[in-house]
């Protein structure tokens, strides 16, 4: 989603960042500051609040902190650059070597605070020598903001703006699902960046010295990607590995083996020992999803499973719901106010979800393991009918099922439905619209390109078919 490109708030942020040049003392004011909390007193803030006041007036708090951060960071830009994104500014080459570097970057994606996020940003406009797309930068901003307060998630389809749901966290959902671990139990991998920390341990365990277990986990860690590095050699987080690495149950044991190995023999580890990965896995988590790894490219794993962002079929309105606590001990005579005031943003939505998977290549990245193939078809599938992401559960209870799902099988090139709710859907009949939507625009694809393919479907609403014959069908 957009929040400034392609509106008026770009011309108004551009035209603040012109008078900031003219305005020598203003702009100086605002370089000078070293937290937001400067920032909240200049002028210069005051100047950009006043321009953009509908873009935060009356809305979540966390809009007036991405503001400070924009003023504050944009202060620091001396030539405004549209050709470019932020991003491809950042990877822009410059003497052989990206404006900013691998390291830097990392840093800048593991921010956590708004603050962290103001000196690592001002950080990047001197690296990028003060030449950077404001109006870019301003959108990353506010989606980082978005995203730290956990406001739903959007997209810009059809010409209106509609909820989403990311495909990483259904993907998420459903691998961690009681489905995948009482149909799949020992085919999952684990994705975690503790894996040699898991080793270290168990060295401890068995009588290697913390110091030395470290440092022999830590080679572990360097061959599974990148280990951490901290001032203390003793401590854990040098088992760590920069990213999350995503192994199969089968890699797991051979790191515990190892690991158990090495504390009975009191030795590190050889260089043939540390070879962890292996082309040869039954995890079908990795198979489904896929597995990239920038240290070992030749152990990556092509992904079988496409998965789609689940987009709304009408446009949506992100509300923000002011919420208050209230303190069971105090008395009305101390205070009458609440314990805790917050906000949240949320949403409704009735959500489309688009699901591709190759057989083949499911089978492939099995090792041949037709019969396994089957049962994480119908484990996903069946996941993907009860399972909705855990994110907010507690807050809003979203624990809706799928109310209508169609099943393909067929050699023929895949297609999604998605573009029959381009036109976004509205009145009081949004489900039973929806569906005769997708049914009538499946039925004009086939028609327009001759093909009939095999199918199974249910509608709950009338109600037709079952997920067991849906299920069943996959399974085939």
């Amino acid at each position: 989603m957009s929040f400034i490109r392609g509106t008026e708030y770009a011309n108004k942020l551009n035209s603040w960042h012109n008078n900031l040049e003219e305005d020598r003392q203003q702009r100086a004011s605002l370089r000078r500051c070293s937290s937001l909390l400067d920032v909240y007193t200049s002028s210069g803030f005051r100047d950009l609040l006043f321009k953009l006041k509908p873009l935060w007036e009356g809305k979540a708090a966390w809009r007036f902190t991405a503001l400070a951060i924009i003023a504050g960071v944009v202060s620091h830009v001396s030539e405004n650059d549209p050709t470019l994104s932020f991003a491809e500014r950042m990877a822009q080459k410059n003497g052989g070597a990206p404006v900013m570097s691998e390291l830097r970057f990392r840093r800048l994606l593991a921010v956590r605070t708004e603050e962290g996020l103001f000196r690592e940003l001002r950080r990047a406009v001197k690296l990028a020598d003060g030449r950077l797309n404001i109006v870019s930068l301003a959108d990353d901003v506010f989606r980082w903001c978005a995203d730290d307060t956990g406001a739903p998630k959007t997209v810009m389809f059809g010409g209106a703006t509609r909820l989403r749901i990311s495909s990483q966290s259904l993907k998420r959902a459903w691998r961690t699902s009681e489905v995948f671990s009482e149909q799949l139990k020992k085919h999952i991998g684990i994705r975690t960046c503790r894996i040699a920390t898991e080793a270290a341990k168990i060295m401890m365990d068995g009588g290697v010295d913390q110091k030395t277990a470290v440092k022999w986990a830590a080679e572990i860690a360097n061959k599974l990607g990148k280990a951490k590095k901290d001032k203390d050699s003793s401590s854990l987080v040098n088992t760590e590995t920069e990213q999350l690495v995503h192994i199969s149950p089968e890699e797991m044991e051979k790191v515990r083996v190892l690991a158990k190995r090495l504390s009975e023999e009191k030795r590190e580890p050889t260089e043939e020992e540390l070879a962890i990965f292996q082309n040869k896995n039954h995890a079908v988590d990795i198979a489904l999803f896929g597995r990239m790894l920038a240290s070992s490219p030749k152990f990556n794993v092509e992904a079988a499973c496409q998965v789609a962002h689940a987009i709304g079929v009408s446009a949506s309105v992100i509300e923000d719901d002011f919420f208050t606590a209230i303190d069971d001990l105090k008395q009305e005579a101390d205070d009458a106010g609440a314990g805790h005031l917050g906000e949240t943003a949320f949403g409704s939505a009735v959500f489309y979800n688009y699901i591709c998977l190759d057989f083949d290549l499911l089978v492939k990245n099995l090792d041949g393991d037709e019969p396994l193939a089957k049962k994480a078809v119908i484990a996903l599938v069946e996941a993907a009918l009860t399972t909705p992401p855990t994110g907010k559960q507690n807050s809003f209870g979203s624990r809706g099922y799928a109310l209508w799902a169609l099943a393909e099988k067929g050699e023929f090139q895949p297609r999604s439905l998605a573009a029959a709710v381009c036109h976004p859907i509205s009145g009081n009949n949004m489900i039973s619209d929806a569906i005769t939507r997708l049914e009538t625009f499946r039925e004009n694809l086939n028609s327009v390109y001759g093909q009939q393919t095999a199918f199974r479907k249910f509608d709950v609403t009338k109600p037709s078919g079952s997920m067991s014959e849906l299920l069943e069908f996959v399974g085939q």
